[in-house]
């Protein structure tokens, strides 16, 4: 779900986050304390500050279906406090109860949580439009939708105005109250309607839940169907929150160190932080590999968190998350990184990255690196994947690739920007106007098999002996192993006169060298122009705000407010502000504030601390965010949404490696 934004620093402020010390979670005076469900709850009723006299606990009988008002009291509380322990310790909590009453409304509850019905590569989004929202509020409320649009305008958040509206409206007749599966099954149908009247009908579903809403039910329903809940839970946290659950409550057939019956002994902070961290990384390693909660929570309740991995495999027509690779800025960086140990450098394609699976059933599944299904896109590989495993014994295989546009008759590599031009879905073969070619460095899986485990030189051998080259439409990345760090540089300035970006080097022998799915690794390095040319990585960065040109720009936006994202906070801080427009002096807040979706790639001379801007404020300096200096257009990526742009954690990485880089260089200076 898109994250809240963080304003320029000259905005009204937030409320800083704080970070939790350790020792604050320290036994005290020596005594031991204990971590069970009854304390989570307690430091979850502890949240609401000022909110004690209510009723934070909501309660139903076992096996009953959750009330909606379960979730919705979690996000009042999660919404009451910035500090990340505290959310997870919250949201921990509120699923331990779904867990010991109604484990099967686990999933939903989940889902609802991250603002989603359904996994990315499902296709089913909510994101409604607010159009539809204010037409439904007003239908709910009685009032014409002209009054809900001039609330809209004055509040700021729809969410709010669905519960002001309707707190003077009596029912007159009993309505049943919502449950969490209720709920998420009506989000489920209104996004997956479509056809002319899949306006209406999705107003009505809306129409009905906001009737049956009860207290702050609607606030939340509303900013979940917008795609803004706005509370900083991020799916990190609620990642960490499901993993404590079920070290809390383990399943009676567990083989884990803490086994039945439920609920389990109570452990100390210290046993509980461990086991907790132990089952967080299984759970993402299992959720890389099987992104669907509704395959990955039912294996939780059965089976050890341990086992995680090994019962979530690799599945052909379910994408993983990729690995990625981090900046560098030349060639002696790489050297001295990898040292000795062996590796390759391949091509780094100006394309577009894409996992390719071919199934048993000999069908084609083709996903972007944001796990969405871009099959509908690419027609042609569709088309020609059979032929590449033809005769090779293939039943299922998974394949890293980069789809690069390319000029048929002499098969040169054409720039990224050509290939953006091709439509989303729905793409005919015969309507086919930029043709492509797959470039293939990596397989993960064959005939059932995961191969992630398996070092590099192995998966490459396993990739070229099973698939064939297609001129011009498929082929192996062109690479070298090389032997020095000028057959390195040789083959880097070879890339570039072939219309690549650069290159990547990679690990290629031993656990180094194995498949990190959803991981960022040092051990692959991407080496580009830009960095040679002393630029910094390229940047993945949110639109927010715009400002209204001036003179001959009147009519346009003459400059844009872009953002990364902090992954930990679900929030967008704010990195720099990219047009040649002249901003008014006065409180630098843009004319115009957009919804967090569209993602631009930004190349930038290098990185500053500023104090205007949000992104890592009070994390690199006490009173200073970072900012870009000298930003400039790349192109749009419309392959990605607005939570897989930079995260504020690179930015703040790339600019460390900035002031070492610096800090050499002027200790080189000073010695000469």
């Amino acid at each position: 779900m898109a994250g809240a934004l963080q304003a320029p620093r000259s905005c009204p402020p937030k409320e800083e986050k704080e970070e939790e010390e350790e020792d604050q979670e320290q036994p005290e005076g020596g005594k031991e304390q204990r971590v069970s469900e009854e304390e989570g709850r307690a430091s979850a009723g502890a949240a609401e500050g000022g909110r004690g006299d209510e009723d934070v606990h909501v309660e139903w009988k076992e096996g009953e279906p959750v009330p909606f008002s379960h979730l919705s009291s979690t996000l009042d509380r999660v919404q009451g406090t910035s500090k990340r322990l505290e959310i997870i310790s919250i949201v921990t909590a509120a699923l331990s109860t779904v867990r010991r009453l109604t484990p099967d409304d686990l999933v939903p509850f989940v889902y609802i949580m991250l603002g989603r019905v359904a996994p990315p590569f499902k296709g089913l989004e909510l994101g409604v439009g607010d159009s539809v929202l204010v037409q439904a509020i007003a239908a709910a409320s009685g009032h014409e939708t002209s009054k809900i649009k001039e609330e809209y305008k004055k509040v700021g958040d729809l969410g709010q105005v669905a519960v002001a509206t309707r707190r003077n409206q009596l029912s007159l007749s009993p309505v049943r109250a919502l449950t969490v599966r209720s709920v998420f099954e009506a989000m489920k149908s209104a996004a997956a309607i479509e056809g002319s009247e899949s306006v209406k009908q999705r107003r009505d579903i809306i129409l009905c839940l906001l009737v049956a809403a009860r207290g702050n039910e609607s606030l939340w329903i509303t900013r979940i169907l917008q795609g803004k809940l706005r509370v900083g839970l991020a799916e990190p946290s609620v990642i960490s929150a499901l993993a404590a659950t079920f070290v809390l409550h383990p399943p009676a057939s567990s083989s884990s160190s803490f086994p039945s019956p439920l609920p389990p002994p109570s452990l100390s902070p210290e046993e509980f932080k461990k086991e907790s961290s132990i089952a967080t990384e299984a759970l993402k390693e299992a959720l890389a590999q099987q992104p669907c909660y509704e395959t990955v929570v039912p294996i939780l309740l059965e089976h050890s968190y341990q086992q995680l991995p090994v019962l979530c495999p690799l599945t052909p027509g379910v994408p993983v998350k990729p690995m990625l690779a981090h900046p560098s800025r030349g060639v002696s960086e790489v050297t001295k990184r990898f040292g000795n140990k062996t590796v390759t450098c391949e091509y780094k394609y100006d394309g577009e990255r894409s996992q390719i699976h071919w199934l048993e059933d000999q069908k084609v599944k083709v996903f972007s690196r944001n796990s969405e299904d871009t099959t509908g896109k690419f027609p042609d590989i569709v088309e020609l994947l059979p032929k590449i495993v033809e005769g090779g014994g293939v039943k299922s295989a998974i394949l890293d690739c980069e789809v690069v546009a390319v000029e048929r008759a002499t098969n040169r590599i054409l720039p990224f920007q050509i290939l953006s031009t091709r439509a989303r879905k729905n793409v005919q073969l015969s309507s086919l106007k930029v043709d492509v070619c797959v470039f293939a460095f990596d397989i993960l899986l064959l005939n059932g098999e995961s191969l992630m485990r398996r070092p590099l030189i192995e998966r490459r051998q396993i990739l070229r002996q099973n698939l064939r080259e297609v001129e011009g439409r498929f082929k192996f990345v062109s690479s070298i192993d090389p032997t020095s760090p000028e057959d390195m540089e040789e083959f880097f300035q070879v890339a570039l006169q072939d219309s690549c970006e650069g290159l990547m080097i990679k690990s290629l022998e031993g656990e180094p060298s194995q498949y990190a799915p959803d991981k960022r690794s040092r051990e692959w390095l991407k080496l580009k122009k830009d960095y040679i040319e002393g630029m910094v990585d390229t940047f993945d960065l949110v639109v927010v705000g715009a400002w209204q040109g001036r003179g001959k720009r009147t009519g346009v936006y003459g400059a844009f407010l872009l953002a990364c994202y902090n992954s930990e906070t679900d929030e967008f801080e704010t990195v720099c502000k990219l047009g040649n427009a002249k901003v008014p002096e006065g409180p630098n807040q843009p004319d115009v504030w957009f919804d967090p979706s569209t993602v631009w790639e930004i190349s930038a001379a290098d990185l500053s601390l500023s104090p205007q801007h949000t992104a890592c404020y009070g994390v690199v300096h006490a009173s200073r965010g970072i900012a870009l200096r000298f930003p400039r257009f790349v192109r749009e990526r419309e392959e990605k949404g607005a939570s897989q742009a930079t995260t504020s954690q690179q930015v703040k990485e790339i600019f460390s490696q900035q002031r070492n880089v610096q800090s050499g260089e002027e200790s080189d200076a000073s010695t000469s």
